[in-house]
């Protein structure tokens, strides 16, 4: 026998589910990113990419210069592979008004065998996260020296990152 729900139990339903769109929870916000999905936003590096020929030396023995270079072969450390991916949704929560953003950060490397979250949030606008790739690529960059051409997408990834987060900043506030 099929169960047919009573029609203010139905209207209990839709109430509900209505109400969960207004005012999501920090974790409902966090589920819906997806950075490493996206790539949207994201820094890092490749070795296996790489024009550049690299030290496979067997047992290198690296001389700490600027870029940090093998004493057998002269050529520059493998470094392997990073990825820094970035995601952000906004939400105007119908409670207060107010304005917030939900990201996170995914960092992925093929060569050490690891992918993780390494930060996820809920904040006000007046918190907004920007410069993160950049504040991810500075603390990368001291494990491991970049290319120029590798600074440079970190670079433009930031500015993107930051100039969406102003533009709903901007309308969000125009339309108040």
């Amino acid at each position: 026998m099929t169960r047919i729900p009573c029609p203010s139990e139905s209207w209990d339903d839709y109430v509900i589910q209505q109400e969960r769109a207004n005012f999501p929870k920090a974790s409902e916000l966090l589920d819906k990113l997806d950075a490493y999905g996206h790539l949207t936003w994201f820094i890092g590096f490749n070795d296996t990419d790489s024009e550049e020929p690299v030290c496979e030396c067997s047992t290198p023995d690296i001389a700490q210069n600027a870029v940090p270079t093998c004493k057998l072969c002269k050529l520059v450390e493998y470094r392997g592979d990073w990825l820094a991916s970035f995601d952000v949704i906004s939400h105007v929560n119908d409670d207060d008004d107010e304005l917030y953003f939900a990201y996170h950060v995914v960092i992925n490397s093929d060569s050490s065998n690891f992918i993780t979250t390494s930060e996820q949030r809920v904040v006000h606008y007046s918190k907004a996260p920007f410069n993160l790739p950049d504040q991810y690529a500075i603390v990368a960059m001291e494990e491991y020296p970049w290319s120029v051409e590798e600074v440079e997408s970190a670079l433009k990834t930031n500015d993107h990152w930051n100039n969406h987060l102003q533009a709903i900043i901007d309308a969000y506030q125009l339309s108040r």
